[in-house]
C-alpha cells in the first residue's frame, strides 16, 4: 500500500502523524487538568470555606463566649462588659453561621435543620444568661456551678456534637472530592502512559513500515543485480510494486534486461549451430579413428594370440611328453605301494590274532579272581562263626567261675586269632578287588586294541583298492598324453602358416590409423573453437521465460 505513495510524501507522514498524536495527547491532558481544577475549586468553595465557618462558630459559641461567662462568674469582669463581650461574640458567630447557611448545598437536610435549631437554642441560652437582675448583676443561675454545667452539657454539648457531625460530613465530602481528583490524576497518568506508549509504538510501527517500504524494494533491486552478476541469469526480473521511484527504476531495469536477453539468446543459437556442426565432424573423425585403432589393436592382438598359441602348443607338446614320463613313474610307484600295503595288512592281521589271545587270557584271570573272592567270603564267614563261638565260650567260662579261667584264656586266644584271620581276609579281598579292577581295565584295553587292529586291516584293504584304481588312472593318462603330443605337432604347423598373413594386415591397419588421427585432430580444433564460443555465451541463462525472482 505504501509503495503507491511517493517517497517524499511517506517522509512527511513519518513526521506529521506522530506530531498529530502528540497534539491530541496534549489536548486530552489539558481537558483532564481543567476538570481537576474544577474539583479543586469545588473543594475550596463548597467544603473548605464552609468548614472554616463551622469551626469558627464552634470556637466562638463553645469557647470564647463561655470564657467571658467564666470571667464574670469569677469576678474578673463586670456585668456590662460581660454582656457586651458575649453579645459581640454571638453576633460574630451569627454572621459566620449565616455565611455557612448561604454556602451550604444541602440546607434541607435533617442534620442542617437540627444544627439551625440548636444554634438558635444556644443563642437563646446565652441571652437568658445575660438577663440583668440588678444594677450590676446578671441572671443568678450562672453563679450556680451545677446549673451552668448542666445547661452547658445539655444544650451546648448537644450543639457541639451536631457541629462535629457537620465537620465530619464536610470532611467526608472533601475526601470524596479528593478521591475524584485522584481518579482524574490517575486517569491523566494512564492517559500519559497509554497515549505516550501508543504514540511511541505507532510512530515506531509507522517508521518501520515506511523503512520497509523503502528498504525492501531497494534490497530487492540489489539482490537482483547481485544474482545476475553471480548466476549470470538474464531471465531474472524485478517485480515492480506500486508507483514510486523504486518501482519505476525496476521497470527500467526489466526493459534493459530484455534487450540483453534477446542479444545473448541470438548469440547462443548461432554458437549452438556451430557447435553442432563441429561436434558431428568430430564424431565422424572419432569413429574413423576409433575403428582404425580397434582394427590395429585387434590385428596386434591376433598376432600376439597366434604367437602365444604357437608357444602354448609347443609348451603343451613338451608338457605332454613330461606327463607321459611322470605317468610311467607313478605307475611303478603305485605297484610298489600295493605290495607294501599287502605286507602291512598281513602283519596287522597277525597282531590282531595275538591281541585276541591275550584278551582271552586276561578274561580267564578276571574269572579266577572272582572265584578267589568267593573263597575269601566263605573263610570270613567261618572266622565270624569262630569268633561268635569263642565269645559264647568266654561267657560260659565266666559263669563257671575259677574253674573256667583256663577255658576263658583259650577262648580269648581263639577270638584274637579269629580277628587276625578276619583282618587278613579283608586285606586279601582288597588285593583281589584291585586285581579284578586292573584285569577289567586290561581286558577293555585289549578289546579296544583288537578293534583298532581290525580297523587297520580294513583301512589297508581300502588303501590297496585305491592304489589299484590310481594305477589304472595313471595308465589312462599316459595313453591320452601320447594322443595330445601328436595333435599339438599338427596345430603348430597350421599356426606357422597364418602368422605371415597377420603381419601384412597389421601394416595396412597402422597406415589407416595415422590418417584417422590427423582427421580427428583437425575436427577437435574446430569443436574446441565452437565450444569456447558457446561456453562464453552459455554463461548467461536466456532459454526460458523471464522469472520474477526478486521483488522490488
Amino acid at each position: 500500500m505504501l509503495n503507491r505513495v511517493k517517497i517524499p510524501l511517506r517522509l512527511v507522514l513519518l513526521g506529521g502523524i506522530p506530531m498529530t498524536g502528540l497534539v491530541l495527547v496534549l489536548l486530552l491532558s489539558f481537558q483532564i487538568s481543567s476538570s481537576k481544577d474544577q474539583l479543586f475549586d469545588r473543594l475550596y468553595q463548597d467544603h473548605l470555606l464552609v468548614l472554616n465557618d463551622i469551626l469558627l462558630v464552634q470556637r466562638l459559641v463553645q469557647t470564647s463566649a463561655l470564657n467571658e461567662i467564666r470571667l464574670y462568674r469569677t469576678g474578673w469582669a463586670s456585668a456590662d462588659n460581660t454582656t457586651a463581650s458575649v453579645n459581640a461574640i454571638l453576633e460574630q458567630a451569627s454572621q459566620h453561621w449565616l455565611a455557612y447557611q448561604q454556602a451550604r448545598t444541602d440546607a434541607n437536610s435533617e442534620l442542617n435543620q437540627q444544627a439551625d435549631r440548636e444554634f438558635a437554642d444556644a443563642l437563646a441560652l446565652y441571652q437568658d444568661w445575660l438577663q440583668p437582675v440588678g444594677s450590676d448583676a446578671l441572671n443568678i443561675r450562672i453563679l450556680n456551678d451545677s446549673t451552668v454545667n448542666h445547661e452547658v452539657s445539655e444544650q451546648l454539648g448537644r450543639y457541639d456534637q451536631t457541629l462535629n457531625q457537620l465537620i465530619q460530613h464536610q470532611l467526608d465530602a472533601a475526601a470524596q472530592v479528593q478521591e475524584e481528583a485522584s481518579v482524574l490524576t490517575s486517569t491523566l497518568a494512564q492517559g500519559y502512559v497509554y497515549g505516550g506508549s501508543l504514540l511511541v509504538l505507532g510512530s515506531l510501527l509507522l517508521a518501520w513500515r515506511i523503512q520497509r517500504s523503502i528498504q525492501r524494494p531497494l534490497q530487492g533491486l540489489r539482490n537482483l543485480i547481485l544474482a545476475i552478476e553471480q548466476e549470470a541469469d538474464l531471465r531474472l526480473r524485478a517485480k515492480p510494486i506500486g508507483n514510486d521511484e523504486v518501482a519505476q527504476t525496476a521497470a527500467a531495469l526489466n526493459t534493459l534486461l530484455n534487450h540483453f536477453q534477446q542479444l545473448i539468446h541470438s548469440l547462443e543459437q548461432s554458437a549452438g549451430r556451430l557447435s553442432g556442426h563441429a561436434a558431428r565432424a568430430q564424431t565422424i573423425s572419432e569413429q574413423v579413428s576409433l575403428s582404425s585403432q580397434q582394427q590395429n589393436t585387434e590385428a596386434g592382438r591376433m598376432k600376439l594370440s597366434i604367437n602365444e598359441m604357437s608357444l602354448a602348443i609347443h609348451e603343451v607338446a613338451q608338457r605332454s611328453s613330461d606327463a607321459a614320463s611322470l605317468a610311467n613313474q607313478a605307475d611303478n610307484l603305485c605297484q610298489a605301494g600295493v605290495q607294501q600295503v599287502g605286507d602291512s595288512m598281513h602283519t596287522i592281521e597277525n597282531l590282531a590274532r595275538h591281541i585276541g589271545s591275550t584278551s582271552d587270557i586276561i578274561t580267564a584271570l578276571h574269572s579266577h579272581s572272582s572265584n578267589i573272592s568267593g573263597v575269601l567270603e566263605v573263610i570270613q564267614s567261618v572266622a565270624e562263626q569262630i569268633n561268635l563261638l569263642a565269645l559264647n565260650a568266654a561267657i560260659e567260662a565266666a559263669r563257671a567261675g575259677p574253674a573256667g579261667r583256663g577255658f576263658a584264656v583259650v577262648a580269648d586266644e581263639v577270638r584274637n586269632l579269629s580277628r587276625s584271620t578276619a583282618a587278613s581276609i579283608t586285606s586279601i579281598q582288597t588285593l583281589v578287588e584291585q586285581l579284578q579292577a586292573q584285569a577289567g581295565l586290561a581286558t577293555q584295553a585289549m578289546l579296544e586294541a583288537r578293534e583298532q587292529a581290525q580297523n587297520s586291516v580294513d583301512f589297508a584293504i581300502g588303501s590297496n583298492q585305491t592304489l589299484q584304481n590310481i594305477r589304472g588312472a595313471v595308465q589312462e593318462i599316459s595313453r591320452l598324453n601320447s594322443s595330445i603330443s601328436v595333435a599339438t605337432e599338427q596345430q603348430q604347423a597350421a599356426v606357422s602358416g597364418n602368422l605371415a598373413g597377420i603381419e601384412a594386415l597389421n601394416l595396412s591397419v597402422s597406415q589407416l590409423d595415422q590418417d584417422a588421427g590427423e582427421s580427428l585432430r583437425i575436427s577437435q580444433e574446430l569443436a574446441g573453437l565452437a565450444s569456447s564460443l558457446r561456453s562464453h555465451v552459455c554463461q548467461y541463462h536466456t532459454h526460458m521465460e523471464p522469472v520474477a525472482h526478486h521483488v522490488a
